[in-house]
């Protein structure tokens, strides 16, 4: 089976049941890096989730799974502003997803993300949507 080896790059946004964001994707045949970024607004802590991602497309398109690592800094309110915890904890992401073109070209994607922050915690599970633009 030939793949088309060229590359292709996009912008997205996307939502998930508790977390805004946006990224980047870039994919060249069946692999594909993502750079994002999510806010998780909560309603005493807001967090900022960053994440790298290397995807593997087995079929060019559609299914992908991927892998990578990223940071997560949790804010506390204290009175009226915002203060960082001591430390931003490091990440580990797990990803599977499927992406599809609409009939006007835009890159549509679903998928389901599991973030591991610390090694006694279980991983939080996340399904996310996203379109380009």
């Amino acid at each position: 089976m030939a793949y088309d080896d060229e590359k292709s790059s996009f912008r997205y946004a996307c939502i998930s049941p508790y977390s805004i964001g946006g990224g980047m994707r870039s994919q060249k045949g069946m692999n594909a890096w993502d750079f994002s970024a999510h806010v998780i607004p909560l309603i005493e802590i807001n967090a900022i989730h960053l994440k790298c991602s290397y995807l593997h497309y087995p079929n060019h398109n559609g299914l992908y799974i991927g892998g990578g690592v990223g940071a997560l800094a949790v804010f506390f309110p204290e009175d009226k502003g915002y203060w960082i915890d001591d430390t931003v904890f490091p990440t580990i992401e797990g990803t599977a997803g499927y992406q599809w073109k609409t009939k006007k070209r835009r890159n549509l994607f679903v998928e389901l993300n599991l973030t591991q922050i610390s090694a006694p915690i279980i991983p939080l599970p996340r399904v996310t949507f996203g379109l380009s633009f």
